[in-house]
């Protein structure tokens, strides 16, 4: 027996149902994938610590060998044995093995910390349904850092990221996950509007600064991209405008981060931008009381 599927139109309801049950499983597969990155990168660090803590001992040895036959030999001139061990050594080239071994196994530790770093990121962008809407105290550097993680492959090639964040930046209450997205697409559309510079072939620079200011957590990013025109200034923030290929972008960036600023933590959004110059986005947050779980 067979059954034709009939039109159907959902309710906002089911679709918002939807969503969150698309996001609910984005967040379990992005935290199964985290832990199954992450446990082997433990067990590869702790193997390779070890091999850097047992390297100058291992190559201990032959230079004791050299250096007991060498006194030996000059007590003892045998100019056959002093040779062959000349092109012994000449050809084992101790020192640049043990140079380059030292390097190898630090390289790979610093690969392993980029990679740990990474999966902690991404954790904590995974969706938690029982989170939502929950507001706790978190560090707006912290939550700045994590979106620059996320976001590396999009700019790490061409982008300079200068930085200038306040250390003693209180926190502030906020939903984490929306305030990272919000972050996540600001540093996107920062390094879209540099790769389309007409002129710079790509490579620039996003400059990201916080600040506390009179009840508000503040954060300015600064790019020197291609600019937005002026009479698209009262577009920007609308769902149905993008300035992009519409095959690339769904142009749902700045709508996003309009939603979770104003919207959802009553903060502040001023921009200003001049084509072919670049843009910079301040943002505010207030600061209101929460739970001291701070993160």
């Amino acid at each position: 027996m067979s059954y034709t599927v009939k039109e159907h139109t959902y309710t906002a309801s089911e679709q918002k149902s939807f969503h969150t049950d698309k996001l609910t499983l984005l967040g379990l597969l992005g935290t199964g994938i985290s832990h199954e990155i992450n446990t082997p990168s433990q067990f590869i660090g702790d193997n390779l610590r070890f091999v850097q803590s047992s390297l100058n001992d291992l190559f201990k040895i032959p230079r004791e060998l050299i250096k007991t036959t060498e006194t030996y030999l000059e007590a003892h001139p045998d100019k056959a044995l002093a040779d062959q061990i000349k092109a012994i050594k000449d050809k084992a080239g101790l020192d640049f093995l043990e140079e380059e071994i030292q390097q190898a196994v630090e390289d790979s530790l610093q690969g392993l910390e980029r990679v740990s770093t990474m999966v902690h990121a991404i954790s904590e962008y995974s969706y938690n349904p029982r989170e939502t809407n929950i507001k706790r105290a978190f560090n707006m550097n912290r939550l700045l850092e994590n979106a620059l993680n996320i976001t590396t492959n999009e700019w790490k090639y061409n982008v300079t990221i200068e930085k200038d964040l306040d250390p003693s930046l209180p926190a502030f209450a906020c939903d984490q996950k929306e305030i990272q997205l919000a972050f996540l697409h600001l540093i996107l559309n920062a390094a879209d509007a540099i790769k389309a510079h007409p002129t710079n072939k790509g490579a620039g620079t996003i400059s990201l600064q916080t600040e506390y200011d009179e009840g508000f957590v503040t954060l300015k990013i600064k790019d020197n991209g291609i600019g937005i025109p002026e009479d698209s200034f009262d577009k920007i923030f609308l769902t149905s405008f993008t300035t992009k290929d519409c095959l690339e972008q769904s142009g749902h960036g700045l709508p996003i981060v309009y939603f979770s600023i104003i919207e959802q933590h009553q903060g502040t959004i001023e921009f200003s931008s001049t084509v072919n110059e670049g843009s910079l986005f301040t943002i505010k947050i207030p600061i209101s009381k929460v739970a001291t779980n701070t993160k």
